[in-house]
């Protein structure tokens, strides 16, 4: 996606709208942005447009619509960042990279369900 010049002072937000101009293929299934993207009329237009927002809710938000499984997976990354060398991806193959993403996921899953029984 080509940078687009916001400003120093502008919020990003600004820029959001501009996303539906970059997609060439059709929109995507999920938009995931951060708090800053989280309003009401971006919402809208991204349910328009036919895509899955994935925002977290800013503090004040009333109505609360559920993020899939976004804690599960920010916590599955907190865990993989225990293993240094995935942290700092050592390996430089992605084959090799993967496969120890594998060994270490099951070695976390191992764990967890060693110490649940």
């Amino acid at each position: 996606m080509p940078a687009r010049d916001g400003g120093g002072q502008r919020h990003d937000s600004t820029q959001a709208w501009a996303l539906g101009e970059d997609w060439t293929d059709g929109p995507l299934p999920y938009l995931i942005v951060d708090q800053a993207y989280d309003g009401d009329a971006f919402r809208a237009w991204l349910e328009i447009q036919g895509i899955k927002a994935v925002i977290p809710p800013r503090k004040g938000r009333t109505n609360l619509s559920p993020t899939p499984r976004r804690n599960a997976v920010e916590r599955g990354l907190g865990w993989l960042k225990g293993w240094r060398r995935v942290a700092t991806r050592y390996d430089q193959h992605a084959h090799r990279f993967l496969g120890f993403l594998y060994l270490a996921g099951a070695w976390i899953w191992l764990k967890s369900y060693l110490n649940t029984t």
